[in-house]
């Protein structure tokens, strides 16, 4: 009986192909694109903001809301509201603000690449 030394090579050669045809790159995740919608109701305590997110960046959106503060480019780490949507637009209502004070705003949304912020709206209360 003749044995055959092609047979190796070619098992060699199939189970390589495999390993390569199932590697596959992983999807590449973006940041969340979005804006920050004009302020509208503004009272002397209250008004309502809002945002949309436009481009979720490829990744599930896994916090929303509008972030806000007293002084410029305000960021999660100032005062913010939570639970909006996934995407789309979408409002809130602040409440228990100081009146005849300048407040600033940005949507902001939030996946597995990071946080992104919408552009800088300001507004100030009532007296």
């Amino acid at each position: 009986m003749k044995k055959s030394f092609f047979s190796l090579p070619v098992i060699a050669l199939i189970f390589i192909s495999g390993i390569f045809a199932s590697c596959k790159k992983d999807d590449v995740v973006n940041m969340p694109v979005l804006t920050t919608a004009a302020v509208t109701n503004v009272t002397s305590t209250t008004a309502t903001v809002g945002g949309e997110i436009t481009d979720n960046g490829g990744g599930d959106i896994t916090a929303s809301g509008v972030c806000y503060a007293t002084v410029a480019a305000p960021t999660t780490a100032n005062t913010y509201t939570t639970g909006a949507p996934a995407s789309g637009a979408y409002t809130t209502d602040l409440t228990a603000l100081a009146p005849a004070t300048t407040y600033y705003l940005r949507a902001y949304a939030t996946n597995s690449a990071g946080t992104s912020y919408g552009n800088e709206v300001s507004f100030t209360t009532l007296p």
